[in-house]
């Protein structure tokens, strides 16, 4: 059964992250940009619409997303008072949104939402080193494939007996080079 103190920590948590990401300076700011698409010009250069609504929804995404979570989080105020059973699920939900938006925001320097070019060579070692690397090649498309992330080999040179010598990999997808830009080794 969650206690009432976990759901005030969860509270504290969503405080924390709205001072973070600044959510009344992005509330506003989807205030502003939503008003200029209403403007009769906004069509004129639909390259630059184009643009303006992709930056849009960034932020849009940024206040959807902390409001669901807030909103999930003062759901379980409500679900602690009636003890309801359903407060478990209810609290595991609200959990997994909001860590969900804590990740995002912790990839949020420039370049992070980018796709990634991975390139791992053997290096000395000879067929170990090269069926090494052969390994960490299936293991990182495995990784890309499950994280829906489509992978093309872009360069490989197979090693003699086994493995491979070099592999150069771009791997395309939201927050790729975020999650890749501490791999290496």
């Amino acid at each position: 059964m969650v206690a009432a103190e976990q759901i005030k920590e969860l509270q504290q948590r969503v405080q924390t992250l709205g001072r973070c990401i600044n959510i009344e300076e992005k509330r506003a700011e989807v205030a502003a940009k939503t008003e200029r698409t209403l403007a009769a010009d906004f069509w004129d250069d639909p390259k630059e619409a184009e643009k303006f609504l992709k930056e849009l929804s960034g932020v849009k995404f940024w206040v959807t997303g902390f409001d669901k979570v807030a909103m999930a989080v003062e759901d379980l105020n409500v679900l602690l008072e009636f003890e309801d059973e359903e407060i478990d699920n209810a609290y595991a939900a609200a959990v997994e949104e909001l860590e969900a938006l804590e990740l995002r925001n912790m990839l949020g320097e420039e370049g992070d939402n980018l796709g990634a070019v991975l390139t791992i060579n053997s290096g000395a070692g000879g067929t170990e080193s090269n069926d090494w690397s052969a390994m960490l090649m299936r293991m990182y498309i495995r990784w890309a494939e499950r994280n829906g992330y489509k992978v093309t080999i872009t360069d490989e040179l197979e090693g003699e007996d086994a493995g491979i010598k070099s592999v150069t990999m771009q791997v395309e997808g939201d927050y790729a080079f975020g999650y890749l830009k501490a791999e290496s080794g």
